[in-house]
């Protein structure tokens, strides 16, 4: 009984379930309920990971570490990455050797339709954006 309490108690990352926003911009409350208040608004595509349900609304934490509640309706299990660093390269190919395609900047919201090895295919809409090193983004990272 101690051992299967001790183990509820414990954050379980790894099985933790990872959802995006659906809509074009969703608010973040305080609490289960419209009548809560705004903490923070996302756009879509912004990945979350879920900490907690409560009837149609679920608890969820950002790559800030920053927790709130949404709507479920408001959410999907879409594949998106956050970029949780300053600057970062996108590569053609999925390399540190590759050609850089483009850089990104802090908090940019991308699709991931492909995983290879530590490499992420990030995309916008249909758009290929090119790769980038999973430790440079957080979210969906596993395909």
């Amino acid at each position: 009984m101690l051992v299967m309490l001790a183990a509820w108690l414990l954050p379980s990352t790894a099985l933790a379930e990872m959802l995006s926003v659906a809509v074009q911009e969703a608010n973040f409350r305080a609490g289960p309920s419209k009548e809560h208040q705004v903490v923070f608004t996302a756009i879509q595509h912004y990945p979350v990971k879920v900490v907690g349900r409560n009837g149609g609304w679920v608890h969820v934490q950002d790559y800030e570490g920053d927790r709130a509640w949404v709507a479920a309706r408001l959410l999907c299990k879409q594949k998106t990455a956050i970029v949780k660093v300053n600057r970062a390269n996108l590569r053609k190919k999925p390399t540190i050797r590759s050609k850089v395609v483009a850089k990104v900047e802090l908090a940019e919201v991308f699709l991931v339709k492909a995983r290879q090895g530590l490499w992420l295919h990030l995309f916008v809409g249909d758009e290929e954006r090119g790769w980038i090193r999973q430790d440079l983004v957080w979210g969906h990272d596993k395909s």
